[in-house]
């Protein structure tokens, strides 16, 4: 009996056996017959670099000699470019989509060999930017100075700019452009013609590796049309017959110490029209000037209404001998090479002296321009508000678009 039971088992044991084994087979065939999955390598270090209407995407393509070809996807659109590996190991891929609108995508690379078989897909984002974001650049804001030797161009830079480009005239009359980083927070304009204009244009890169740079719209400036004069090398050149002034502390030199309605001029003598000579240390063009009165108030009727400008290049020969109370002295000075530069009225003759605010009126005078250069002046009152001798005056602001100062001397 027993060794029945034994029989049985093992018949038993022996046909499930058989049973299992025809189900892995069967598994192993469908599987066999499906085709074994092969996985191409994966774009390693994927990124995305932004431009103007377009983008570059860089990755490595891995080390897999497989590696024929990537397609990238993105939206509704796709790109395939061929893949030339030189050898067996990593290489940088670098690829450019044109004609993409402005706005943010999803890029997919997908690596094949020449089967067709895949790689797992690599994803990154990426910003195309374009117009839109050119109509929201400026220009760096910019100050323009003159001073007599330069045009200075004080900087405030936008915060994510690169550069600026300013095109302007030089004073031979050629065009030229420089080039300032941002960085630069003064520039020096040496051979700028003044009163002429320039443009400016700001670059900008959305992203640090943008491919493209994009430019501000060009807007032009107008450059200064003159400059301060240096009063430091203002002197005074007394001539005969000149005032020296100094009456009440009234010195000529206060007239450029830039106390404006403070410190003044005063007369020591006791006529008008009177005249003194002022060296301005250099061959200057002259533009336009600010005569300033004194502004206190008790003293308005010893202020200068009327005055005259003259102005001349070299002293040599151009001492005059008549007083300026003499009919003859404006003949004279013509005849030595003195020109009448400007015939100036503080404000109209008429003014009541209870109107103490218009006698402190500083004027504002503009050179015409065919006048020559001067390095002289003389300045002539010729009639005060009160109708007396005095002819103060406080301030004179002098303005041109040249001066041309003399070499130091070298002593050896």
């Amino acid at each position: 009996m027993k060794k029945i039971k034994i029989y049985a088992c093992a018949v038993t044991a022996v046909l499930t056996t058989l049973g299992a084994c025809k189900d892995v087979n069967e598994l192993h065939e469908d599987y066999l017959k499906d085709g074994e999955e092969i996985y191409i390598g994966k774009p390693l270090e994927i990124r995305s670099v932004p431009g103007k209407d377009r983008l570059k995407l860089v990755w490595l393509n891995s080390a897999d000699p497989k590696i024929k070809k990537a397609q990238i996807l993105w939206g509704d659109k796709s790109k395939e470019v061929e893949v030339a590996k030189v050898g067996n190991g990593e290489e940088t891929m670098e690829v450019t989509i044109d004609g993409l609108e402005e706005k943010a995508y999803v890029f997919k690379v997908i690596q094949k060999d020449n089967t067709g078989n895949e790689s797992v897909p690599a994803e990154v984002t990426g910003r195309v930017y374009g117009q839109k974001y050119i109509d929201g650049l400026n220009n760096s804001y910019v100050e323009l100075v003159g001073t007599d030797s330069a045009v200075l161009l004080n900087w405030s830079h936008a915060k994510t700019s690169i550069l600026s480009e300013v095109t302007y005239m030089t004073a031979d009359g050629t065009e030229k452009t420089r080039t300032v980083p941002s960085e630069e927070e003064q520039t020096v304009l040496k051979d700028a013609k003044f009163g002429t204009d320039m443009s400016l244009t700001t670059m900008y890169r959305p992203e640090e590796e943008s491919i493209d740079d994009f430019y501000a719209d060009s807007e032009a400036l107008a450059l200064p049309k003159d400059f301060g004069l240096n009063r430091n090398k203002f002197g005074v050149s007394p001539l005969a017959t000149d005032e020296p002034g100094g009456k009440w502390g009234g010195h000529i030199t206060n007239l450029w110490n830039g106390n404006k309605g403070g410190d003044f001029f005063y007369p020591v003598g006791g006529a008008i029209p009177f005249h003194f000579t002022i060296d301005l240390g250099g061959v200057t063009e002259l533009t336009r000037a600010n005569i300033i009165p004194r502004k206190h108030g008790s003293y308005h009727n010893d202020n200068t209404r009327v005055l005259q400008i003259w102005g001349i290049a070299e002293l040599g020969g151009a001492e005059t001998t008549l007083p300026s109370t003499d009919e003859g002295w404006e003949a004279e000075s013509a005849e030595k090479g003195w020109v009448l530069l400007k015939t100036v009225e503080m404000g109209p003759e008429e003014t009541d002296g209870a109107n103490v605010a218009a006698r402190h009126k500083d004027k504002a005078v503009e050179f015409d321009d065919d006048l020559p250069a001067v390095r002289y002046i003389r300045i002539r009152p010729m009639e005060s508000w009160g109708k007396v001798s005095n002819g103060t005056l406080s301030e004179i602001e002098l303005f041109a678009d040249k001066v041309t100062y003399p070499e130091p001397v070298i002593i050896k």
